[in-house]
Order: structure tokens, then sequence, then C-alpha cells
């Protein structure tokens, strides 16, 4: 409240009725601060020992709750990376007859096995933290959105390392290495900082259609099949264009200009950079911007 009355008389459009300086504005606020933790530290000792008597009946139990169910769900790392994909990557990478091909295959499994491992963790983590009070069922859902696509992202990969030549044997380990980082799924500021999808039920749905197919066109630049990917993000940016979510746009713009720069094409890939970086700043996707531009 005191904060309040302090800011509205500073936006007061009558100047007479504002603060006559901006030093009086701060002299107002740090009075305020003062007061407010004051009452907050009075309120602090007050109440301390009758929550201390309660938390370790009410919390513990919940914790212990939390903790159980949530380990017991579904999603474990062999989710992600189960021994039959296993089989079949090793086997498809061997097949290529690369001198190399066992052991970019252990390097990979090596890798696949760690981030699944990590993505199990984040997901009971996300599901403890709600079960027990100290997260928002919203922050679950973004948490749980994050770590899908994660997880669609893997597969896509792994989808390609059933399928791989000595092109995609050569660029394995890259590939893995350049998967999106698990640790974001638990950056709750960035998470709630992220482009919202679109109202539209129907818009929302036909832009995580695209949006699969753009994070298949980036595992495939990133394995080594820049032609491919360099069509199908091309492909995507146009049909983004054409829903007209400008979000998207972007994103197509710069998975086309990374897949342009490893196809051997500077100069169109300035140009895909330059279409993100006006795409990005001008619908401030702050993010989209500072890769685009890096």
């Amino acid at each position: 409240g005191w904060l309040r009355r302090v800011v509205e008389r500073g936006l007061t459009v009558d100047p007479l009725r504002r603060w006559p300086t901006m030093e009086a504005l701060l002299a107002a606020l740090q009075r305020g601060l003062r007061r407010s933790r004051a009452w907050v530290a009075t309120t602090t000792i007050t109440g301390i020992a009758a929550l201390a008597a309660g938390a370790s009946y009410r919390f513990a139990p919940r914790e212990a709750l939390a903790v159980t169910s949530c380990r017991e769900t579904p999603a474990t790392p062999r989710d992600l990376w189960d021994a039959p994909q296993k089989q079949r990557v090793q086997r498809a990478m061997q097949a290529t007859g690369a001198p190399f091909a066992e052991e970019v295959w252990q390097r990979v499994d090596v890798r696949l096995d760690r981030y699944a491992t990590a993505w199990a963790s984040e997901h009971a983590a996300a599901c403890e933290q709600h079960l027990v009070g100290t997260q928002s069922s919203h922050i679950l859902d973004l948490r749980n959105i994050c770590l899908a696509r994660r997880q669609s992202q893997v597969s896509q990969l792994v989808d390609i390392f059933a399928g791989a030549d000595r092109v995609v044997v050569e660029n394995a380990v890259q590939a893995v290495d350049a998967l999106p980082s698990i640790r974001f799924c638990s950056d709750i500021e960035g998470l709630l900082t992220a482009v919202a999808p679109p109202d539209d039920e129907v818009t929302a749905e036909r832009v995580e259609f695209l949006r699969a197919r753009l994070e298949r066109a980036t595992v495939l630049a990133a394995t080594g099949l820049y032609s491919a990917g360099l069509e199908l993000a091309t492909q995507v940016r146009a049909d983004a264009e054409t829903l007209g979510y400008v979000p998207l746009s972007a994103e197509a713009a710069l998975v086309e200009a990374s897949a342009l720069q490893e196809a051997g094409k500077p100069s169109e890939a300035d140009t895909a950079l330059a279409r993100a970086i006006g795409l990005a700043l001008t619908h401030d996707l702050h993010a989209i911007a500072a890769e685009a531009a890096a």
C-alpha cells in the first residue's frame, strides 16, 4: 500500500501534486522500506515459534510422499534412451563400416545416458516441488512442456541415428552435445518470460506441429545432413509466415541461418540472420535476437 501511494504520486499528471524532486521521492521510498522491514521483523519473530512447531509435522510427511510418488512415475531415463533404441543405433552405426563407428557409438551412449538421467531427475524434481506446495500448477505445466520438448528433440536425434550413414556418424557426438540444456527447464524466471503460445487452440496446435518439424531440421543440420535440414527449416519458416505467428518465424529464420552456415553459404546465412534479428527485436524476443546476433 505505501509503495503504491508513493509511486502513484510520482506518476500524477499534475506537476504540482508530484514529488518536488527525485530526492524527495527516494527519501519516501527509504522511509517506507524502513517501516516495512520493521513490521516484517516483528511479525516474523512473533510467528516463528508457532510455525516451527508445526513445520516438521506438516512438511516432512508431504515431502516423503512426494518423493515416493514422483519417483514411481513412469518417467525414467529409459523413456528417452532405452535398450531397444541403443541396439538400433549401435547396429546402424556399425553397419556404416566407418573405422571409428564403435568409438563414436560408445561416446554417444555415455552422453545420452547422462542426458536421460538429468531429464528424469528434473522431471521428478518438478513433480516433487509441486506436491509439497512450493510450486504452482502453472509452473509445473511450464516445466513439463520444456521437458517434453527436450524429449522430442532426443527422439528426433535417435531416429536419425537409427538410419545413420557415415556423415551422421562423423557428426554424432557433436549433435548430442548440441542438445538444449535440461537445466533451463528449472529456470522459473526464464520459463515465465518465454513467449506464450497463441490463444487460439487451432493455431497453437499448428505451431506445436511446426515447432516439432523445426526441431527435426535442427537435428538434421547438427548431424551433418545440411541440405535436408535447410530444406525443412525453409519450409517451416514459410509455413510460419503464412500462419502469422512471429515467434515461430523468428525461430525458423535462426535455424535456417544455422543450416546455411553449416552448408557453407555465409552470405545467405547473413540474410537469414538479419531476418531473425529484425523479427526478434521488433517483437521483444530477446533470447532469439541475442543468439542470432552472436
